[in-house]
């Protein structure tokens, strides 16, 4: 072998060498770019101190590296008539049918949680929200975990917490007359 082959041979090695740790470097660049963004995951819990109390809230988790201000929550409530039904996504668009509800000083860092007691105006019910978004400081909208129709019903309705404390009653009562008789 002559001198310019080994030379040809070692830049070759060297040259794939490179490129590997380069392509190598910048994948790790990437995946330290996406962990370094914030991002907020966002869950709603429902549930009644008494039966003329609730106790709705929404709870906010930061799981990124990022600190995040909330601003609010953005409540799509859903239309009463058919046709704005049929154009709902173009309503909500347009800040129609929506609730805004600021919130005050919640700064989350990494690993921190906040919770934001749901806060409807006169005339709307918790039932008739669709979806929620938790929003941030850059206008940035993040999903709540929102339950269907059907299911809001159950969960977060007076009339549950009325039967349950019915039956409740009739189960103390019906005990106190076996216990007495």
């Amino acid at each position: 072998m002559e001198q310019t082959e080994v030379l040809a041979l070692w830049g070759a090695v060297t040259g794939t060498i490179g490129t590997f740790a380069g392509l190598l470097g910048l994948w790790l660049r990437f995946c330290q770019h996406g962990l370094d963004k914030s991002k907020l995951k966002c869950e709603s819990s429902f549930g009644f101190d008494s039966p003329n109390n609730s106790k709705h809230q929404v709870t906010v988790r930061s799981v990124g590296r990022r600190p995040v201000s909330i601003d609010g929550i953005k409540y799509c409530i859903e239309p009463k008539n058919w046709k704005q039904k049929l154009f709902k996504q173009w309503h909500y668009r347009n800040g129609r049918w929506v609730w805004f509800q600021k919130v005050s000083n919640i700064k989350l860092s990494e690993g921190e949680k906040g919770e934001i007691k749901i806060s409807l105006p006169q005339g709307i019910s918790i039932t008739e929200v669709l979806k929620a978004y938790v929003v941030d400081q850059t206008g940035k909208y993040w999903a709540i975990q929102w339950p269907s129709t059907g299911k809001l019903e159950q969960v977060a309705t007076t009339e549950v917490v009325k039967e349950i404390t019915n039956e409740t009653n009739l189960i103390i009562l019906s005990t106190s007359k076996v216990a007495t008789s």
